[in-house]
């Protein structure tokens, strides 16, 4: 469906949903708004059980994106042998995460080559960076959230074994999808198979909302 064939569902179903007896005439900026709050949390939703199925996979895939980053922040609020990168603007979610680096052997020659990248929390941070066994080591990079800071929506820190010089990140990840504008015709970006799904749950968000009357007494 497109942005105006999805408002048309959407007043259909709650309309029908109350019987055609909705108290507040919706504008279409308003049924906007909860097109796009339901999209982000069908979004959010599908995230969650992104690798279970071809179906899901299918119906997030027009987010997708890849990026390789090469520069790299050294701030004095990274941890030892972090590496901040400036994620970009409107990413959701990492899918997928390595790095490529440079090293040097113990015979003192020079390599290159593809590690593991894999995300921690800071207490697992805390309780494993000085554990031989756990700590980051030649093919395995830790990942920790920084947050958000001026311009960027979102950052990383890159853990290195202190030795591994970091090349590039590359990161696959989900972006947030554009917003459904219906007088722009912005329409959804998700795969189609998900559109009544969005509009349900926009439905559903809208009756939410809706203030009871005051002649209905709440029930105790």
């Amino acid at each position: 469906m497109n942005a105006r064939e999805m408002q048309l569902s959407f007043e259909i179903k709650i309309g029908q949903f109350a019987n055609y007896d909705f108290d507040m005439p919706l504008q279409s900026h308003e049924i906007q708004d909860h097109l796009n709050e339901a999209q982000d949390a069908v979004t959010a939703d599908l995230y969650s059980e992104f690798e279970r199925t071809e179906k899901l996979r299918t119906e997030l895939s027009p987010l997708i994106r890849n990026i390789t980053i090469t520069s790299f922040a050294t701030g004095t609020e990274r941890h030892t042998n972090g590496f901040i990168v400036n994620c970009p603007t409107g990413m959701m979610y990492p899918i997928q995460e390595r790095c490529n680096v440079v090293y040097t052997d113990c015979n003192s020659n020079t390599g290159a080559k593809e590690v593991n990248v894999i995300p921690i929390t800071h207490d697992e941070y805390a309780l494993n960076k000085n554990n031989p066994y756990a700590k980051p080591y030649t093919d395995l990079i830790w990942r920790m959230e920084m947050g958000s800071t001026g311009a960027y929506y979102k950052r990383h820190e890159l853990i290195t074994d202190g030795v591994n010089t970091l090349t590039n990140y590359v990161l696959r990840y989900l972006k947030r999808p554009t917003a459904i504008n219906i007088v722009s015709k912005n329409t959804c970006e998700l795969d189609p198979t998900v559109h009544d799904l969005i509009v349900d749950k926009a439905v559903g968000i809208a009756i939410s909302a809706r203030p009871i009357p005051q002649n209905v007494k709440q029930t105790q």
